[in-house]
């Protein structure tokens, strides 16, 4: 008889052991990100420096655009998620913020903001930063693998990334590897933030002053979070112009100062074109004549005409880019109550309907 030879079990032999994970000296590879100005220190700001209100009736637009004092909550909700480890374990996982508003409106600064609040390493890897180096697909590819390395490596860290859209800007033919160019960054960039894990506290942050230019369907793919930073209502001018006027002077603002016209004549313009302006009227040599010769707002209206307002084009592209946001990325909008009630109404014509077909049926 012939022996039945013993099949050999599979299963417990044939599993590997998994291998620890080798944890790299990254010391080198941030002299390297420091010396290509990669790595970079930050300014210090406060969240109390965005100045601006809530607004208490509403936007008079329809698409009713956030108040900045909503926009300040928005940020300090994000940098509440990775003040410590054990918030961050708790808190909802936001891999990524999206920041966009028109140019001067404040996106930097409140990137800034949440860099100061948690105390994160900064990594920039801005179209701008990059431009010249680790051009190719290989070394594109170890650059941001190197950057998200270190990032993991000193978190809290935050990786910048200014005008995104051109990052994310659409391509005719997918099949065509990009080498060049601020778009060649891309596909690392998903495969990165796709591994970055619960607990991992590295956040992506991306600036646009113009949204509209990039793929929006990528975009709202790879993002968690989306904040509109605004132009200055009436009273968040008033603020404002208070504030920086105070600031620069170190003392009370005059109570003959025509603030309320001052901040009238603002509207259409950002708050970093405000502080522009504030810096330029307001030189050592004119705040120590104060006393001489109080402020007028002649001094300000001056400068302010040369600056560019917010033009109304500008304006209605940002309505549109953000009226097409899914829902939960934006604020509720007339339009969106509106669908909601014509969903509803239809809804239940149909229901109606499907009931009376049924009686009829019977009926015969």
């Amino acid at each position: 008889k012939k022996k039945k030879k013993k099949k050999k079990k599979k299963g417990k032999k044939g599993k590997k052991k998994k291998k620890k994970a080798v944890q790299r000296n990254t010391e080198p590879f941030l002299s390297e990100l420091v010396s290509q100005e990669i790595a970079q220190k930050y300014p210090s700001v406060k969240i109390s420096d965005y100045v601006g209100h809530n607004r208490i009736l509403g936007s008079v637009q329809d698409w009713h655009e956030p108040s900045m004092g909503q926009i300040r909550q928005q940020i300090a909700e994000v940098a509440l998620s990775y003040g410590s480890k054990s918030i961050h374990e708790k808190s909802p996982h936001i891999k990524s913020l999206m920041v966009y508003g028109p140019k001067h409106s404040g996106k930097t600064m409140l990137s800034h903001v949440i860099a100061n609040e948690i105390g994160a390493s900064w990594f920039d890897l801005s179209p701008a930063t990059i431009q010249g180096k680790y051009e190719g697909g290989k070394d594109s590819v170890a650059m941001i693998k190197m950057v998200f390395e270190v990032a993991k490596d000193m978190q809290p860290a935050i990786i910048y990334i200014d005008e995104i859209e051109k990052v994310f800007k659409p391509v005719k033919s997918k099949k065509k590897k990009i080498t060049k160019g601020p778009g060649r960054i891309k596909k690392e960039l998903l495969a990165q933030v796709k591994a970055i894990k619960p607990g991992t506290r590295v956040l992506v942050i991306g600036n646009s002053a113009t949204p509209w230019e990039g793929d929006k369907k990528a975009m709202v793919s790879f993002f968690s979070r989306f904040t509109y930073t605004v132009i200055p209502d009436y009273g968040s001018c008033q603020k404002l112009w208070k504030h920086l006027i105070e600031e620069s002077t170190d003392r009370a603002i005059d109570p003959n100062f025509d603030l309320q016209t001052l901040s009238y004549v603002s509207n259409g313009y950002t708050s970093g074109s405000i502080a522009r302006v504030v810096r330029k009227v307001l030189s050592d040599r004119r705040v120590k004549r104060l006393e001489m010769r109080p402020l007028h707002i002649d001094e300000f209206i001056g400068p302010l005409s040369k600056v560019d307002p917010v033009f109304g084009k500008t304006y209605q592209r940002f309505s549109t880019f953000v009226g097409a946001l899914p829902q939960k990325y934006r604020k509720r909008t007339q339009a969106d109550e509106q669908a909601e009630r014509d969903s509803l109404a239809k809804g239940g014509d149909d229901k109606k309907g499907k009931k009376g077909k049924k009686k009829g049926k019977k009926k015969k």
